[in-house]
């Protein structure tokens, strides 16, 4: 273990680094990497520094000090990060409720400044971490409350929950088929059918729009989510592939009047100005 250690910090001679020009480059310094990262320098002759130095002067007088490969100095630093790393950021990393990245932020900025002048009456959410924080730059604008309702989460997938549709296709086939052939009341182990899924949707649309009579209402959720809107809404099938883009952040308008609703305007991206990824979900 210590010699796979120390030849992982510091490699036998005429041994290149794995490190070198993905964590830093051939002077040393880090290179930079996408997410909410920061390196930072020690600052010589800091408190910081001190104690660092008298840290790994007591570390290096220990008995079992040859086991370990002591850094130079001058190459102390201090890593700080929060979250998901953006270039490791695959299903293996994510966490059960993965936040949003970079990206995700910036769309949720440009999408407050698009909605700023619009006359909401209220803001509602999924509970989900990506759907709080998209809508979080808006109710900032606005000054109002974001109201989370469960009822606007994205499909609960049971035993395949996290997996993307390349691991379920690998490891999972049968699931994956019935899946893909959206079969009628069929339920991932432990997880809800499409049935049970639009149910909920549906009925947290009609208690929202109910409860709001006359307003304009913003409600921040997901792709699987929209999809289950824009099949009812069009009388569409539930049970056949998808066939609508769902670009995440993008502005989807609904209409409702004496219980009759309508789709006014979908997959609005403009002020984004980027693209956009196709939401996957549901």
């Amino acid at each position: 273990m210590a010699n796979r250690w120390r030849d992982n910090v510091s490699p036998p001679e005429g041994t290149p680094n794995r490190h070198l020009g993905v964590r830093f480059d051939d002077r040393g310094r880090f290179l930079p990497e996408a997410g909410n990262t920061v390196v930072a320098q020690v600052i010589p002759g800091s408190a910081t520094e001190s104690a660092l130095i008298g840290l790994r002067g007591a570390l290096m007088a220990l008995p079992c000090a040859d086991h370990f490969a002591f850094t130079d100095v001058a190459s102390y630093h201090m890593t700080v990060f929060e979250g998901v790393i953006e270039t490791r950021r695959s299903a293996d990393h994510w966490p059960p409720d993965v936040p949003l990245n970079a990206k995700g932020h910036t769309q949720a900025a440009r999408l407050a400044d698009e909605l700023a002048s619009q006359p909401f009456t209220a803001i509602f959410s999924s509970t989900l971490a990506r759907a709080h924080q998209t809508a979080q730059p808006v109710a900032d604008r606005l000054q109002l409350p974001i109201q989370r309702d469960e009822r606007l989460r994205e499909r609960h997938l049971g035993a395949l929950q996290g997996l993307t549709r390349q691991q379920i296709s690998q490891h999972h086939p049968e699931l994956n088929e019935a899946l893909d052939e959206h079969r009628p009341n069929y339920q991932p182990p432990g997880g809800e059918s499409i049935e049970t899924f639009s149910g909920r949707v549906i009925s947290a649309l009609q208690a929202i729009a109910a409860a709001h009579p006359g307003g304009t209402v913003l409600l921040v959720a997901h792709g699987g989510v929209l999809d289950c809107a824009l099949r009812w809404v069009r009388s569409e099938p539930w049970h056949t592939p998808r066939t609508a883009s769902l670009p995440n952040a993008a502005l989807n308008w609904f209409s409702v009047q004496q219980a009759a609703w309508r789709v006014e305007a979908f997959g609005l991206t403009d002020h984004l100005h980027m693209p956009s990824s196709d939401d996957q979900g549901g």
